[in-house]
């Protein structure tokens, strides 16, 4: 832009006292898989709501089987607890959305937006720069 900004002034188009005003897409450190919108938080939410119910099915078809090892039950229990954890984090998000009003959410960098750049969706800030 400044080099833009001198040849302007060379060619006698601009006299220097006009503010220009330039914008661009930056890109922010958080990557797409922590940028959270309410419908990603739902699908998100039913697919550990469903991960967890067929742990919890299997445990009890393997009881009725009698194929339950006490191996077996830790680590199906081990499954089940971590994706109760991860469902349990996403309900805090999708509170803290609500709460807020928001309707994104990113979690690395809180104040860079879903936007569009170049015919993609990326997650950015929108820079502005300004030379006299």
């Amino acid at each position: 832009m400044r080099t833009f900004t001198c040849l302007l002034k060379g060619w006698g188009l601009i006299d220097g006292q006009l503010i220009a005003i330039d914008g661009t897409k930056i890109q922010a450190q958080n990557s797409k898989g922590n940028y959270i919108t309410p419908n990603g938080l739902a699908k998100k939410i039913n697919y550990f709501d469903e991960k967890i119910e067929h742990y919890i099915q299997r445990l009890e078809e393997m009881a009725q089987e009698d194929e339950l090892t006490n191996e077996t039950v830790s680590l199906m229990e081990i499954k089940i607890d971590k994706y109760q954890k991860k469902r349990k984090h996403l309900a805090e998000l999708k509170k803290k959305m609500n709460e807020e009003g928001k309707k994104q959410l990113t979690i690395t960098d809180p104040e860079s937006r879903a936007m569009k750049n170049n015919g993609k969706v990326d997650v950015a800030y929108n820079m502005q720069s300004a030379r006299r």
